[in-house]
């Protein structure tokens, strides 16, 4: 291996290169870097920012193959040629020319990105490595006093009321990466309780659901929830400077209104279809009520409180959110029609149950089922054993159609992680022989920690010795193929789909595991995590339309006018508006102050059924279709806030790849591999550019790294990125808001159907 040479070797000392030497050529990518480093490096350094420096210009040498200079990996050749003779030959090396003008144009380059106050402390090394050590002696500092001066400002640092999250955090991020350039590395745990510690007393509620959290939250999903947690801070701060806004105002009726001039009939929860109206007295606002009866719900703080009567000013008189003037407005209003169900109710206990015949049938068929499969046995029970109680749980399964397909009663235990178990014995079916025996349970039961554990290692255990192997791409698949048999099972906690096309071998199958685990063959799949699944001779067919209709049924909109689109393009979310009186009936988004205009617009997607902007989140979507057919499809917010429309149909793209490789793993382990690449449509030219560009560029810098993964499929032909129009983009559906046309287009390709013509 050669060796470098001595520093004699070098320009600027006692042995210059001769005049006749002609020195070759610096390479083109070389000349290029030193034309555009200012664009590439737009910081220059000083004694402040040497950890972000380093960062960036590091990441361009290595790029260019130009850090070997620096490590070491690339060591300078020997000056001249060796001699065949004993004699020294003064014939200069090519290779030593060519690598003494890379790394003079190294340093050249270097020398660009600093500050004049830097630039005075290199003037003197003759190579790029000694210039690149000499830097981060200086400025890389580990003594003793510094280190305790960074740890003591980020033990003591506070948010100042005029600053953001983001100027809070990234003085947090400065120091940690300061004491990182000092070779001392904090832990995240340790990061994320500064950072908490540092919040002001606004983030008290926030603080506290961090640190009772059971899992572990990265500084990345911190950093994204304090954000959010101080936008809502600073929207409740705003609507609270509004002085009509703390009270509550309600009409002694609700008479819905859809702001149309057209009044409409409630059938279902009244709640649902109140309007915004006030009253002309602030009655309801001290019993916190909704216009119907009082509010019998108290708080018991452990403080005294001294109540006092205050009179109130008049309220400001109604929001008028419509011009025309309505029969609602004029005071004429539908009488409600009010429904009684005479489905039996779902008891809570015991001693309810057990006034009804069809709930005392599935308890004993369940107290018998559990003493057949000798699930305990009944020992005397002494003062050492930690005994766990448990319960009735009671459950009404109903058919397609909505009527009721059985009762069904649950035996359900409350313990916890304890390898060996005893348990009170059931209320109602106590041994009248020994009524204080408990039970030594010899198998898991519902309620137990070990109970899922136990039930799949059983369950998986025997079927590996059918020769079903598990599938790679989902833990719940299970494959067996013997020949040209093939059979596929589907695992979903207690419930078990079985298919392929040896139909012997799945009735024999059924017969076995009816001989190994009490099961009830249901028959053809229908119904299956509230997907219903209709197969003719042309295919299979899912829709969700039970699944829908209880949700209307629960938000009391089965009557309501249909809608052609789930939303409306012109709707504002982050609009201020006064409070919904009710966020116990919609607490799904906007969980921490939901108002009238987010209840609009669940309404609204419900009316859609029936026949967000406000965190600055982008929205992914995508859909797979496997031929013609979709077979996959998502529509989820984004877990951080990106920067640019670009960083965000990137990240999208990256979390699309994710899920295209995961189906395709799928389908390999069913036995259908996927003949060509994956085609991904993408109607953002810019993120296509960045997923075929392999160098980083200036807007992927605030882009997580295991982002760019998808560089890295592009490369390999794994996957193929093509451009869409946004006319064409299918996922624009569960992402945008769209004009009806747009919409019912898009919708068609899809190839969804009424369900009348099923």
């Amino acid at each position: 291996m050669a060796t470098p040479s001595s520093q004699s070797d070098l320009p600027g000392t006692s042995n210059p290169i001769p005049e006749s030497s002609s020195n070759p050529s610096v390479p083109t990518s070389t000349l290029f870097l030193l034309s555009n480093i200012c664009n590439l490096v737009p910081i220059r350094l000083d004694s402040t920012n040497y950890v972000l420096w380093k960062y960036q210009v590091s990441s361009i040498l290595k790029a260019h193959s130009l850090f070997g200079h620096i490590d070491d990996t690339l060591p300078c050749p020997p000056k001249h040629l060796p001699s065949s003779t004993l004699g020294t030959n003064s014939e200069i090396n090519p290779e030593y020319l060519q690598w003494l003008s890379r790394d003079q144009a190294l340093i050249t380059l270097i020398n660009d990105t600093l500050s004049s106050s830097a630039l005075a402390h290199v003037v003197s090394s003759v190579s790029s490595k000694a210039l690149w050590l000499s830097l981060e002696k200086r400025y890389s500092s580990n003594t003793r006093s510094n280190i305790l001066d960074l740890r003591s400002a980020l033990y003591t640092i506070n948010k100042n009321p005029s600053e953001s999250i983001d100027q809070y955090t990234s003085r947090i991020k400065a120091l940690v990466d300061k004491l990182a350039a000092a070779s001392v590395s904090l832990e995240d745990e340790e990061i994320l309780v500064h950072t908490l510690n540092g919040l002001p007393a606004a983030f008290n509620a926030f603080r506290t659901s961090i640190r009772t959290r059971s899992g572990n939250i990265s500084l990345e999903e911190l950093h994204t929830l304090l954000i959010s947690e101080e936008t809502i801070i600073a929207k409740t701060s705003a609507i609270e400077a509004i002085p009509t806004a703390m009270a509550a105002f309600h009409p002694p009726q609700h008479h819905g209104s859809r702001g149309r001039g057209r009044r409409f009939h409630s059938t279902g929860n009244p709640n649902f279809n109140s309007s915004s109206n006030s009253s002309n007295r602030g009655t309801n606002f001290a019993s916190g009520s909704r216009g119907l009866g009082s509010n019998n719900n108290f708080v018991d703080t452990g403080n005294e409180i001294n109540a006092t009567t205050i009179n109130l000013p008049d309220p400001p008189s109604p929001w008028n959110t419509h011009a025309m003037q309505t029969r609602a407005k004029s005071g004429i209003f539908k009488p409600k029609a009010f429904h009684i169900t005479t489905a039996l109710p779902t008891p809570t206990s015991y001693t309810e149950a057990s006034k009804y015949p069809e709930w005392r049938t599935p308890m004993h068929e369940e107290f018998n089922a559990l003493q057949a499969q000798g699930t305990w046995s009944l020992v005397p029970r002494l003062p050492s054993m930690n005994v766990v109680g448990c319960k009735w749980v009671f459950r009404i399964k109903y058919n397609l159609d909505g009527t009721i397909a059985r009762h069904k009663a649950r035996l359900v235990a409350k313990g916890y992680h304890q390898e060996t178990v005893y348990m009170t014995q059931p209320t109602g079916f106590q041994n009248k022989t020994c009524p204080n025996h408990v039970c030594l349970l010899h198998k898991s039961l519902y309620g137990l920690k070990q109970a899922p554990r136990a039930w799949f290692e059983r369950f998986t255990s025997y079927l590996f010795t059918l020769g079903f192997v598990a599938s790679t791409a989902d833990p719940s698949l299970f494959i067996r193929s013997v020949g040209s048999s093939l059979t596929y099972l589907l695992l979903y906690v207690d419930d078990i789909i079985v298919t392929g096309p040896d139909y012997l071998y799945i009735s024999a199958l059924k017969n076995q595991l009816a001989l190994e685990f009490k099961i009830s063959d249901l028959g053809p799949l229908k119904y299956f995590l509230g997907l219903e699944i209709q197969s003719s001779i042309d295919g299979i067919v899912v829709n969700q339309a039970e699944y829908l209709n209880d949700l209307l049924h629960t938000s009391g909109m089965t009557s309501a006018k249909s809608c052609i689109t789930p939303i409306s393009t012109s709707l504002d979310l982050y609009t201020i508006a006064p409070p919904f009186n009710d966020p116990s009936l919609y607490r799904r988004l906007f969980m921490h102050k939901p108002t009238v205009i987010h209840f609009s617009a669940v309404k609204r997607i419900l009316r859609y059924l029936c026949g967000d902007t406000s965190d600055r989140r982008s929205t992914s979507g995508f859909i797979a279709f496997l031929d013609s057919n979709p077979i996959s499809w998502s529509s989820k917010k984004q877990s951080t806030i990106s920067r640019s429309s670009t960083e965000a149909e990137y990240r999208s793209l990256a979390t699309t790849t994710a899920d295209l490789y995961w189906i395709r793993q799928l389908l390999y382990d069913l036995h259908v591999p996927l003949k060509t690449s994956p085609i991904l449509w993408c109607d953002n030219i810019s993120a296509i550019s960045l997923a075929h560009n392999p160098v980083f560029h200036a807007r992927t810098k605030h882009i997580e790294i295991d982002y760019h993964f998808v560089r890295e499929k592009v490369l390999r032909k794994d996957i193929s990125i093509r451009y869409i129009s946004s006319n064409n983009q299918l996922a624009d559906i569960l992402t945008k808001p769209l004009l009806s046309p747009t919409f019912l287009h898009l919708r068609d390709k899809l190839l969804t159907q009424p369900e009348s013509s099923i």
